[in-house]
């Protein structure tokens, strides 16, 4: 990482114990372990930056895209998540392994596209965001209402009740609004 050939600087480490130079051993062990711990540090830094970037609203697509090839799984969640992803992106992460990432591409506006996919997903974590996002045909809800784990079912069961409650509210609303102008 960062430059710092491990293979080698263990290879030498090896040949100072063997040749007895145990203090220069000591000295290249705390140099090799400081700088350790330094790449660990500007990784998770780098990491923080991708991910602030990645959440940002106003990255262009291109941006994320090219952001969607991190190791990251938090990166990963956050391109997934942002709005201005495009939909071959998205494709490219829902083939990812984490469920996490899966699961953060079920909670996309754009998730519609891939529905089915995200439906008989193989992780209950997917299936249920897939669950609480407001955005699909009642007929997924209504098979996920269906699913064999128990929460997905439920929360889809739930999701099912607001969309319901949220159509009568505004055909109630629509309906004052007809009667009111009528008279």
């Amino acid at each position: 990482m960062y430059g710092l050939n491990t293979t080698a600087t263990f290879e030498q480490l090896e040949a100072d114990a063997i040749s007895g130079r145990e203090e220069i051993m000591k000295v290249k062990i705390e140099v090799l372990a400081e700088n350790v711990d330094e790449a660990h540090l500007a990784e998770a830094e780098l990491e923080h930056i991708l991910s602030l970037v990645a959440s940002n609203h106003d990255a262009p697509s291109d941006i994320l895209n090219v952001m969607s090839k991190a190791k990251s799984t938090g990166v990963l969640m956050e391109v997934a998540e942002n709005p201005n992803t495009d939909l071959e992106t998205l494709e490219k992460l829902i083939e990812d392994k984490s469920p996490e990432v899966r699961a953060s591409v079920a909670q996309h506006p754009n998730a519609i596209t891939f529905m089915w996919r995200l439906a008989t997903d193989p992780s209950p974590l997917v299936r249920y965001c897939l669950a609480m996002n407001p955005n699909f045909p009642e007929h997924i809800y209504q098979a996920l209402a269906k699913d064999e784990n128990y929460r997905v079912a439920r929360r889809a069961k739930r999701t099912l009740a607001k969309i319901k409650e949220a159509d009568s509210l505004i055909s109630n609303i629509a309906h004052f609004f007809v009667t009111k102008k009528a008279s």
